[in-house]
């Protein structure tokens, strides 16, 4: 590891080495928009490993496995700490210390810590960790039992109840308790369904992302040898976003720091967006009231964007009264104003930002003679002119899977409608009272860098215009978002069987697992082996590998399900000497999925690709045999929460102003700065959530490297109704001097 201060300490500022070489006691940092903040936290803890000021070992905690790889990777990097491989085995023993260093997120470590703790408490260590999808599957098994006329009365969903259960778990609320403190039916229902749901995960040996975080808390608050052994492991605790912990991942920061006090906590009320998560920012603005030797350090140093963006940024958070006070100053020269565009409606919106992206101005001349000109030509020349353009357009699409988007309709219903609509009879050019927009494509030059533009908005809704537009241009782009990797049918269908392998006891995957690998058993005899189960209280897990479950089913579902039950006894028997990518080529190639998603198509093709690609994941915890090593894959794979989205292709890419956090682009396009959307209108009536906008449009506005841009429609289609707007109210918290207007007629 390299011992150099100066490698760690040269490229900061002055407010970055007073927030690094402070001592090791309870310190907040207030890290503004584009203040470098992974670089100040990274450094911190580089010189903490280097000055061998870590009285123990130390955990560093972030939110996304993103920003936990990205952390890993520049501490490797600046100082050479090596960290150990993901297989490698992880043990906690009372009076013992790990590694020098944990980086990983509040689920991932806690996962961990769970699975290490397991010896000395009520669960197997081999554990599953249910996805959303595997969640609400049991929230449908539940909610069959409650009368249709209540599911109606009270609007009861699968995401609707696993929601509530979510937030009381997230508030810490046991099962017990809820049903105690409800008062009204509804309560009751879903404290009952909550129940319930958690005895199904008790006994298919599983817990949900929420379970990670809140089992661990009780267990260290109810059982202090437990906490003790933590204790004993890690005396340091870094917490990145911590303006993003709800109340959960609060109490547990606050469990792990209480012995040393040695707790460094970065984040910024200001970008605080997740409070529908259960997120709380004031848990950042408490800190002094917890901690209370704790300093306060303010990084003010913007290296991203113009002042005038930041200037106007601040205007729009001035309204707000429980907030910390920042004023950022930008480092760069540049003394570009923040542009305000209205034009008459939403799709002429979309047209002026592809024009902006192409010509790389932002005037919309009225060019009458060549309009002349363009009528000279016949209706059918320009559909020809259309049509041609349209067997060469090239687009990049979302490899996520763009399921809701404009392009993915007209692309999925052939190339035939393709040209229709580049053919159709909407001119988004004549609207412009400008010539035909000219055709681009990837690779082709553009007045900018297409992967430096980015289109935030309000709603995935808004979208659709944006779409239309860029497609008529023949303009690249990617949305952010779609079906991620591990989310994709074929891929859960090949982790449902290596789960089994893991945890019998996993009733999900059993279900998905076998009934994907017996022919002949279905949803019908699924429901008889679990009520034969439930008879005999015993889990089904164990019960469906007996000789008696074949013994309850009619003659072929019995023969299929004798089929599941040796080839799991032969994987088990086979496994144990086998690496986790030999153990997922064999259950590939004798499950029968690749003979299942084998249909002679291009989907069936990408769709084995995809199966194909877990055995590359696989190899990286090849230095485990047998179980070991696929369970540590599993894990890893059950907590990789974000959107496996890769930004940097060579497209604008169009996004959410959620999605667009910690993100940052040359030319940043916000679109519908209009009361309704921003802000949303579900806020009109809520302060904390007029609040929570106001902070939402900060983050998008400060996301922007060179040139922010600001559009209104005055006449926005909602519902078939197309209606008038009226200006976003924090257009008048803008400060004149920060804004270039423009209207387009």
């Amino acid at each position: 590891m390299v011992n150099n201060l100066e490698t760690i300490l040269g490229q900061l500022n002055e407010e970055q080495k007073q927030a690094v070489l402070h001592p090791a006691e309870p310190l907040l940092i207030l890290a503004g928009a584009g203040t470098g903040k992974t670089q100040t936290l990274t450094a911190r803890l580089a010189y903490r490993l280097v000055s061998k000021t870590l009285p123990k070992s130390g955990l560093a905690v972030t939110f996304t496995n993103k920003a936990a790889g990205e952390l890993k990777k520049r501490l490797e990097h600046l100082v050479g700490y090596v960290f150990p491989p993901a297989w490698k085995p992880f043990r906690l023993e009372a009076g013992s210390q790990q590694a020098v260093l944990e980086v990983g997120t509040f689920h991932s470590l806690a996962a961990r810590f769970l699975r290490a703790l397991a010896p000395h408490l009520d669960f197997q260590a081999n554990f599953s960790i249910y996805d959303m999808g595997d969640a609400e599957k049991i929230c449908k098994q539940l909610l069959y039992n409650v009368p249709e006329h209540t599911k109606k009365r009270y609007h009861l969903t699968a995401k609707k109840v696993l929601y509530d259960i979510s937030h009381y778990k997230n508030e810490l609320v046991k099962p017990l308790q809820a049903m105690n403190e409800a008062s009204e039916e509804l309560e009751k229902i879903i404290a009952e369904l909550y129940q319930k749901y958690q005895k199904t995960l008790a006994e298919a040996g599983a817990f949900d992302f929420d379970d990670l975080i809140t089992r661990l808390v009780w267990i260290l608050e109810e059982r202090p040898e437990i906490l003790k052994i933590l204790h004993d492991n890690y005396g340091t605790i870094f917490v990145d976003e911590y303006q993003d912990v709800n109340t959960a991942q609060y109490v547990l920061t606050k469990l792990l720091a209480q012995a040393t006090n040695d707790i460094t906590v970065v984040g910024d009320d200001w970008q605080a967006i997740y409070a529908f998560r259960g997120a709380d920012y004031r848990n950042l603005l408490a800190f002094k009231r917890d901690w209370p030797q704790a300093t306060v350090l303010t990084l003010t140093k913007n290296y991203r964007s113009p002042q005038a963006v930041l200037s106007a940024a601040h205007g729009v958070m001035q309204p707000v009264t429980e907030r910390s006070d920042k004023n950022l100053s930008a480092t760069k020269k540049e003394t570009t104003l923040v542009k305000m565009v209205t034009v008459p409606e939403a799709e002429i919106e979309a047209s002026f930002i592809v024009r902006d992206i192409i010509e790389g101005r932002s005037e919309m001349r009225d060019e009458r003679s060549e309009m002349r000109d363009e009528r000279r030509e016949t209706r059918d020349e320009r559909s020809e002119k259309r049509v041609a353009r349209s067997e060469e357009i090239k687009y990049i699409p979302d490899e996520q899977g763009l399921e809701g988007s404009i392009l993915n309709r007209v692309l999925n219903s052939g190339r035939s409608n393709l040209a229709n609509v580049m053919a159709g009879d909407y001119d988004f050019s004549r609207k412009l009272g400008s010539r035909n927009l000219p055709h681009y494509y990837a690779g082709q030059k553009t007045a900018k860098n297409l992967i430096e533009c980015a289109v935030l908005y309000r709603t995935n809704a808004q979208s659709r215009t944006i779409e239309e537009a860029f497609l008529k241009a023949g303009l690249p782009y990617k949305v952010v978002g779609g079906i991620r990797f591990y989310e994709r049918m074929e891929v859960k269908d090949l982790l449902s069987f290596l789960r089994v392998l893991v945890s019998p006891k996993d009733t999900i995957s059993l279900e998905r697992a076998f009934l994907l690998l017996g022919k002949g058993l279905g949803t019908s005899s699924w429901a008889v082996l679990q009520n034969e189960a439930e008879k005999k209280e015993q889990p089904l897990g164990d019960f469906i590998f007996q000789d008696k479950a074949v013994a309850v089913l009619k003659p072929k579902p019995a023969s299929a399900l004798s089929l599941c039950q040796k080839k799991f006894e032969s994987w088990a028997e086979k496994i144990a000497s086998l690496r986790p990518s030999e153990i997922v080529r064999l259950i590939l190639q004798e499950s029968g999925l690749l003979d299942l998603y084998n249909d002679g198509t291009e989907e069936g093709e990408g769709r084995i690709e995809n199966m194909k690609e877990v055995v590359n994941l696989a190899q990286k915890f090849d230095g485990a045999l047998g179980l070991s090593g696929l369970e540590i894959m599993l894990q890893e794979v059950a907590l990789l929460t974000e959107a496996e989205t890769e930004v940097g292709i060579n497209g604008v890419t169009l996004l959410t102003m959620h999605a667009a956090k910690g993100l940052e682009f040359d030319y940043v396009y916000v679109v519908g700065v209009e009361e309704g959307l921003i802000p949303h209108g579900n806020s009109l009536n809520s302060l904390a959530e007029m609040n929570e906008e106001r902070r939402l449009f900060y983050v998008a506005m400060t996301r922007a490297k060179k040139q922010l841009t600001l559009l209104r429609a005055q006449m926005r289609t909602i519902y078939g109704r197309t209606l008038p707007t009226i200006p976003s109210r924090f257009m008048d918290d803008l400060p004149s001097e920060t804004l270039e207007e423009e209207e387009i007629f």
